[in-house]
């Protein structure tokens, strides 16, 4: 399975379980919501297997494409980065090869990583990868 179609499974139980919790307000309790809500990386771990392999997210894997689609920002019209949209946080894998907003670039520890964010996006961008072809 490809990192993209991994962020699209992420993103997809993110967006069913937020709703159900929207829809039904008036009859789960908050409670009930909010543990609905702390199953999601739970189900996301249980997909974990051979074929998907671990769902631990590199965003560099990603196509430009494939960011705007995922709903990444674009840094600036001038740098070429793209912020890392703060619902992908919780499944980013340990390390990520990115740069920040401040100008520091390498390999960051996710449990270092500020989830201050500002449009939704962390202040942490990734480069896309290039696709090539072979002729």
């Amino acid at each position: 399975m490809t990192t993209y179609k991994k962020c699209k499974a992420i993103r997809d139980l993110i967006v069913k379980k937020v709703m159900e919790g929207y829809v039904y307000r008036q009859h789960w309790g908050a409670d009930f919501r909010l543990k609905d809500f702390d199953k999601i990386e739970e189900i996301v771990t249980s997909w974990e297997n051979d074929e998907t392999g671990s769902l631990k997210i590199q965003p560099a894997d990603l196509t430009k494409e494939e960011m705007k689609d995922l709903g990444f920002g674009q840094w600036s019209k001038d740098a070429p980065m793209w912020l890392i949209p703060i619902w992908l946080f919780p499944f980013l894998a340990d390390e990520i090869q990115c740069s920040c907003i401040d100008g520091t670039k390498g390999i960051l520890k996710k449990q270092e990583m500020d989830t201050d964010n500002r449009f939704g996006m962390l202040a942490y961008g990734v480069y896309p990868r290039v696709e090539t072809t072979i002729n």
